[in-house]
């Protein structure tokens, strides 16, 4: 029962949360395929060979398991692995790389990532990563060299703070470029992209709430894309971060996101990390 409070106005009725209600990303948005994190045990308990995704029932269908990414390329332990630093569990917990480290998807490559940059079968898609960059970049993620072959990746390619969202179709390269300055040696980011299929229209969040959009027409294609889904690569096990970035979180999701969505997942990755992106 409610009682009044010393000012004797009535108590806040506690807001219902049902108790099947995730406590990640596909919480937030139903739409969300992955969401690996480096400061939930549960996603990566301090050692071992696998991110473990944390959505239960990824919005593609696919199984839980089908969206584990290897600390480098194999389950077995080599030099191109990032290394986890910090509790597990704890909020401030991070993997670090050398600038030659990177993550692969463990299992045979979903449909969903092979259709990021198709015209003829493709989907509309976001991707959110909270990061520390190093100057230089440079791939955060990537289905491929969209330079030469069909995929999508996004890679901060330049000393200035900039980045590119490209990708490729049969015969050419479409790129969503952002100006400089957008990230900061040594700086904490959230980096969100979405893409509409149905309206070529391209969207970014960096380090705020309210999204710049662009047209985005990518080369026509329904071919797959040509390489592993990677973090910190541009998709072909080449073009890693540079040394001195950190990874806190990478997600993505099946829909197409508008500012209120964008928010929504901001303020989660907020209170996730006990900083504040945006």
């Amino acid at each position: 029962m409610l009682t009044d409070n010393t000012y004797g106005l009535p108590r806040p009725r506690p807001r219902f949360v049902p108790a099947t209600a995730s406590p990640y990303l596909d919480g937030v948005l139903a739409s969300t395929v992955f969401d690996l994190d480096a400061t939930i045990a549960a996603s990566y308990g301090g050692s071992g060979q696998t991110w473990a995704n944390l959505t239960a029932a990824p919005a593609d269908g696919s199984a839980k398991t089908a969206y584990d990414f290897y600390l480098g390329a194999t389950s077995s332990a080599a030099s191109d692995d990032p290394a986890f630093n910090g509790t597990p569990g704890d909020s401030a917990a991070y993997f670090s790389v050398d600038g030659g480290d990177f993550w692969r998807l463990a299992g045979a490559k979903p449909d969903f990532l092979d259709a990021l940059h198709k015209t003829t079968g493709g989907t509309n898609w976001w991707l959110a990563m909270t990061i520390r960059w190093a100057t230089s970049g440079n791939g955060l993620f990537g289905t491929g060299n969209a330079s030469s072959a069909p995929g999508m990746n996004l890679r901060t390619t330049s000393a200035d703070g900039s980045m590119n969202l490209r990708m490729r179709g049969d015969t050419a390269t479409v790129t969503f470029a952002s100006p400089a300055g957008l990230l900061t040696n040594g700086g904490d980011a959230v980096i969100i992209h979405s893409f509409n299929k149905d309206t070529s229209i391209m969207a970014r969040w960096v380090n705020t709430r309210t999204g710049t959009t662009g047209a985005f027409v990518p080369n026509a294609t329904s071919s797959d894309a040509s390489g592993a889904g990677e973090i910190f690569s541009r998709g072909d096990g080449n073009f890693f971060m540079a040394s001195g970035a950190r990874l806190y979180s990478c997600a993505m999701g099946n829909e197409y996101l508008d500012d209120t969505k964008a928010a929504a997942i901001i303020a989660h990755l907020n209170a996730r990390h006990n900083r504040t992106y945006a």
